[in-house]
């Protein structure tokens, strides 16, 4: 795998904050074309950088009761 560069830790700062993001959207952030975008974030996952995503869910909105459901990656 080639070392991570600005651009890499650019996506990889915008994934972790809101991995919603289009492609396009965070092109232009990182000062990219949407392709070459993809191609970095598929790079990423394909090296093993990201490794999955997650969504944090608000406990107030379910109420008292909050169901976290785990799946063991080895299993999956």
């Amino acid at each position: 795998m080639k070392p991570l560069d600005r651009i890499d830790e650019k996506l990889i700062a915008l994934l972790q904050t809101n991995n919603q993001l289009t492609c396009e959207e965070m092109a232009a952030r990182v000062s990219v074309s949407p392709s070459t975008c993809r191609r970095r974030i598929d790079a990423l996952r394909r090296n093993g950088v990201v490794i999955g995503d997650v969504s944090i869910i608000n406990p107030e909105v379910l109420g008292e009761t909050l169901k976290i459901i785990s799946l063991d990656r080895k299993s999956v």
